[in-house]
């Protein structure tokens, strides 16, 4: 396995983020015109899985790996907006509230402090639950799995490289085992589907997966695209395949965007939003 190259800036990953970010402002805007917005999250999960994976793997790769400079850098990103959007909840929350519902912003506060924003919403889904309109922190829930995600994946990824395992097997097992519990849950328990890691997780492996492919397989791949475009005997067009690949994500993404639409039984729309300021880099 070849040393992978160092870290770069990705711009193209910025306009993916801004296209997430409108994707999901635009479901809160106007549903009636962009009723699949929320998938924004989801894109935003797999960028997510996508930087995080580079990072620990090249990492990794380069001998350079601790785990008490990653979480640092994740803390040193992640804490100040939080901070602050926590803080300012809480101040408002003081004057505009009434007890009830001030009480009910502290569990949240502390949820969100806590990065266990998903695992409480979980719990208070129900017939009787407050509207998502009246939970100004439940955005964090997003927030709260991606921080799960980092305390899961690193550990992983460190301990099977250190014993030799393969990691591509390890990701793509730990995709299939999250899709079919999502898949399982879907039905009968659509809120814990929604709300916890375990089903969501498959869309951060997605994103691990290709940093994987890029980073170690990137030939392979390369040449996999190539034989499936052009003819034997074509010599291979990587810009016309560079295009090619990035106009069928934009179109996947604006179509779910425009088609899907957000089911009942699911948690109202409101919780789409995610923290995109904290995306790791």
């Amino acid at each position: 396995m070849s040393a992978p190259p160092k870290l770069r800036y990705r711009p193209d990953i910025d306009g993916l983020r801004a296209l997430a970010v409108l994707a999901v402002v635009g479901f809160h805007a106007t549903p009636r015109f962009l009723p699949g917005g929320f998938v924004g999250v989801d894109v935003f999960f797999v960028i997510s899985g996508f930087l995080i994976s580079t990072i620990v793997f090249s990492q990794l790769s380069s001998g350079t790996f601790s785990f008490v400079d990653f979480y640092l850098r994740r803390v040193r990103r992640i804490l100040p907006a939080l901070l602050v959007v926590l803080v300012a909840c809480w101040i408002c929350g003081w004057f505009v509230l009434v007890r009830g519902e001030y009480r009910e912003l502290l569990k949240h506060f502390a949820g969100g402090a806590s990065f266990l924003s998903n695992v409480l919403l979980w719990g208070e889904a129900s017939y009787f639950d407050a509207r998502s309109e009246a939970k100004p922190l439940l955005h964090l829930w997003s927030l709260a799995v991606e921080e799960q995600f980092y305390l899961f994946w690193p550990p992983i990824v460190v301990l099977c490289w250190r014993r030799g395992l393969n990691l591509l097997s390890v990701i793509i097992l730990v995709i299939a085992v999250s899709f079919i519990v999502n898949v399982i849950l879907i039905d009968h328990h659509a809120v814990a589907a929604f709300y916890l890691p375990t089903s969501r997780m498959w869309e951060l492996m997605l994103g691990a997966l290709l940093a994987y492919v890029q980073l170690f397989r990137r030939d392979e791949a390369d040449a996999l695209v190539n034989r499936i475009v052009f003819a034997g005997s074509a010599r291979p067009d990587d810009r016309l395949v560079a295009n090619a690949k990035s106009w069928a994500g934009l179109t996947l993404i604006v179509f779910a965007a425009l088609m899907l639409q957000k089911i009942s039984r699911f948690p109202a729309g409101g919780s789409a939003m995610g923290s995109f300021a904290t995306w790791p880099r």
